[in-house]
This record gives structure tokens, sequence and C-alpha cells, in this order.
């Protein structure tokens, strides 16, 4: 348990996940360059004028969790615990098809590509991070593979580029304000209200307009993604986490007879490998692979998954998925 000036502030208690998979919840939470009070009620105000506030979409949890609780529960390593591992390994942690795979995309061998992991590139580039993740480039210097994002930068093809401005970004001084939805609309409805939260905030002037949505805030695409996101940011107003059982997905998974353990190792492993309906096996990560899918469409699709790939740098595990 923190401290209580290390404390999260609950604004909203959490009381449990709804009775039926018709209800999806959905977390979503400020950038650190981006929280505030005004950013946080514009947000709202984009929810409470919706027609579907209280009549399929209800708040239902709410809290604001300060960057001393953030650091000493390393709510951020854990959360991106998989891309910090490709950040730290670099070109080490590419499985074969993933190898293949940027050879395919970028017309170069990849025994010969200089290839970077983010924290790497930070050294040899002579690079901040932040200039590291903002500089623009174009669409062909941007490789994506198995969920993990390749940029171009000085003649390197570095991985991961966003992570040391994401931790960097997280420090004492940065609270995060998180909210937990619960909608009954579907996806495409939440989208579009997450678009126009976006446009209000640009409007306003109260962010830079160049910043992607993306860089404001994050919030849950999927099933697979709405344990992640509650693993670090639901808890009780003494800081306590809620246990992973609480969550919607993790319920109806449970009534599905896939445990706690079960759940935690996809989530926490998410690369798995699939074989698309040509016949060829492809490697993606299961948060895209299931994004804005129904709890039964993303368990579903997981158990389309023939391999589940656990990354252990520099070797790779391959393990048949059944």
């Amino acid at each position: 348990m923190p401290h209580a000036d290390q404390a999260p502030t609950v604004l909203v208690p959490y009381t449990g996940p709804a009775d039926g998979p018709e209800a999806e919840d959905i977390f979503i939470y400020l950038r650190p360059e981006t929280n505030g009070v005004e950013v946080e009620s514009r947000l709202m105000r984009v929810i409470k004028q919706c027609p579907a506030y209280h009549n399929g979409l209800d708040l239902v949890y709410m809290a604001n969790l300060p960057g001393d609780y953030m650091l000493e529960q390393h709510v951020v390593e854990k959360h991106y615990r998989h891309k910090l591992h490709f950040a730290v390994h670099g070109k080490q942690a590419f499985t074969p098809w993933m190898q293949t795979a940027f050879e395919s995309q970028t017309g170069e061998s990849f025994e010969t590509a200089h290839i970077l992991g983010a924290f790497e590139a930070l050294h040899t580039l002579q690079i901040e991070p932040e200039g590291m993740f903002a500089r623009w480039v174009d669409e062909s210097q941007i490789c994506i593979i198995a969920g993990q994002t390749l940029k171009y930068l000085d003649e390197a093809w570095v991985v991961a580029s966003d992570i040391p401005a994401v931790l960097h970004k997280n420090n004492r001084g940065t609270d995060i304000a998180v909210m937990l939805f619960r909608s009954r609309v579907g996806y495409s409805y939440f989208e579009e209200l997450v678009q126009e939260m976006y446009e209000q905030i640009i409007d306003a002037g109260l962010v830079n307009p160049r910043l992607p949505l993306s860089r404001i805030f994050h919030y849950s695409r999927g099933p697979f993604e709405q344990i992640m996101d509650g693993l670090g940011y639901l808890v009780d107003s003494d800081g306590s986490p809620h246990p992973v059982e609480d969550l919607g997905f993790a319920r109806y998974c449970s009534h599905c007879g896939i445990g706690t353990k079960a759940l935690l190792g996809v989530v926490q492993n998410p690369l798995f490998g699939w074989v698309n309906r040509q016949g060829v096996y492809f490697e993606d990560d299961v948060f895209r692979m299931t994004e804005h899918a129904t709890y039964r469409a993303a368990l579903e699709r997981l158990d389309t998954a023939v391999t589940q790939v656990l990354l252990r740098a520099p070797s790779v595990v391959v393990s048949p998925q059944g």
C-alpha cells in the first residue's frame, strides 16, 4: 500500500463488472503531457452531451493517480513491458518471422541492416527521448512488424522509438487522470466520441494542434487491452489494485473456463502466430488482432492462434497454442 501522500484520489469508485458480456468496459487515461482539469472536463462534457450517456454508456470509475504512485508501483513499465523488451533488446528481439517480414517490407537484408533498440539509439544517434519520438518521417520510413513500430532515423531503423519519451514523461510531477466507461453501444460509437473529444480539445486550444490523438489520451481498443489497462490503472482509494478477476473481460473468461493465470499469460506475452486464409503463417500481438472485438469474438480469435511466441532475448521460444 502506498504512503498517504502517494495514494490515488478515487472520484468515482469502481463497483465491479457488469453481469453479462453485452457491456464492454473501456478505459481512457490522459497522457502526462496533456493532463489537466480543463482537458479532463472537456472529455466529460463530450460524454455527457452524447445521447447514449446513461442510456448505454456510463462512467463507472474515475481516479487521479499521482506521479509518485505511478513511479513507486512501476505502472508504466509494467504496462509497456512487451514494447520495452524490443526497446531494450532491439535487433536481438526479432523472431525469425519478424526478420523475414522486415526484409519483405524494406527490401533490406536483416543481417546487415542497422537496427537499434530505442535506448541504444539514444546514445548511438545522440538524440533526446522526445526528439526521437516526435521527429516526423515519411510513411516509407515507418515499418510495422508484429505490432512493433520501426522508424528510420539517421541511417538506422529504431525499434519502439516512443518508449524512452513515454518513460521520461512519467515523473513525480505528472499525475494521470483515468476514467472507465461501460459501453453497450459498441466500439464504433465510442470511437466517434473519442474523435469528437480530440477535436474539441484541439479547437479549444488546450493542446498543441500538431499532436495526434494517441499523444493526448489512450483508450482501450479491445478486451485484452482492457485487462492490460486495468492491471495498472484500476485501484481502490487506498491505492490497492483491484484484482484481475474484478475486470469485465476477466469475469467473462472465467465463465468460459479460462483462469486468471492463463489470461495473464496472454496479456503479458501477447505475441502469437496465426495462419491467414491463404494458409500463410504470420505473427502479431493479441491486442491488435482483437481490436474492437466483443468478448466472445476476442476469445474466438485467440483460439485460432497456432503458436504463442515467448520472447527471451536473444532467444525466442515458440510454444504450440492449444
